[in-house]
């Protein structure tokens, strides 16, 4: 199992907050587990190499599997991630407003809700 966050070179750390990789397995005879995640007020892309996400969000009756590259913005409620028993991804944090800026639209457009 990985899970390790990289600081950006300071050439791009004015756009760049930090960046995820993780890669997760589980033993495939058990479920792997869930992951609640709550309202949170980051934006980015995660791309993912191995495996895939489910995300649900309770509040709205929806559920959706997330593509291999995903952006992403603030949730308009909590979330349940399921992925399967091998998952591996990277995610780019941009800062505050950063993505918007590099997308030429406004992050509104971006939400579901």
């Amino acid at each position: 199992m990985i899970c390790k966050r990289i600081k950006p070179s300071p050439f791009v750390s004015q756009f760049i907050k930090e960046y995820l990789l993780v890669h997760l397995i589980f033993n495939e005879q058990e479920i792997a587990p869930v992951k609640a995640y709550p309202i949170n007020p980051k934006e980015g892309i995660t791309f993912q190499f191995r495996g895939y996400l489910i995300a649900e969000t309770p509040t709205l009756n929806f559920t959706e599997k997330r593509p291999k590259v995903n952006i992403f913005s603030i949730s308009p409620s909590r979330q349940s991630f399921y992925q399967t028993h091998e998952f591996m991804f990277v995610n780019v944090e941009f800062q505050s407003g950063a993505l918007a800026q590099f997308l030429k639209i406004p992050m509104t457009e971006l939400t579901t809700g």
